[in-house]
């Protein structure tokens, strides 16, 4: 992922940020609705290039066992006094799970 500055286009530094990764279901969900969740501190969110504002988003088989349909997610960033920094993420993301695939072994 890259992000970039909403209001400038250019690439936000994320030096000292912790990037968030939310998705659910209706834009409208509360945070209580979250069914996805990972943050730059944890497994999830990996920053490879501060600078240049990008990072590595990386969900897991457990992440999308969901129910086949449209999801809403947002990737936020927070610097280090807690203010949410403008990003190009807010509330415009779209998440497709198609289907869920089994495989069973004999």
């Amino acid at each position: 992922m890259r992000i970039h500055n909403l209001f400038t286009g250019e690439r936000l530094d994320l030096g000292g940020m912790k990037v968030y990764f939310t998705a659910k279901k209706k834009l409208s969900d509360d945070d209580s609705k979250i069914l996805i969740q990972h943050d730059s501190d944890g497994p999830g969110i990996t920053i490879t290039d501060a600078l240049k504002g990008e990072g590595i988003l990386q969900l897991t088989p457990s992440d999308t066992d969901l129910h086949p349909g449209d999801y809403h997610f947002d990737i936020r960033c927070v610097n280090g006094a807690g203010t949410e920094v403008v990003s190009n993420y807010p509330n415009a993301g779209r998440l497709v799970i198609y289907e869920v695939v089994r495989q069973s072994f004999t």
